[in-house]
């Protein structure tokens, strides 16, 4: 994936935060739906954290993950 493909306002919040929801800002920025964004938390592609019933991914790897950082 290419810088491109994801929407400055995405890459924006990524870099402003450390960790994100896994739905919808880090779908967004791998331009899938929930599904796709919880089965790369499944399956090991994604790193993800926990928080109660919610599910954060860490930032900076997404970011590498999208080849941005």
């Amino acid at each position: 994936m290419t810088t491109s493909n994801v929407e400055p306002e995405v890459v924006a919040t990524l870099r402003a935060n450390t960790t994100v929801p896994v739905w919808p800002t880090a779908a967004q920025a791998l331009g899938v739906g929930r599904h796709g964004a919880y089965k790369a938390c499944h399956d090991g592609t994604l790193r993800y954290i926990a928080v109660g019933r919610k599910w954060r991914v860490v930032s900076a790897d997404l970011l590498r993950l999208l080849g941005l950082e």
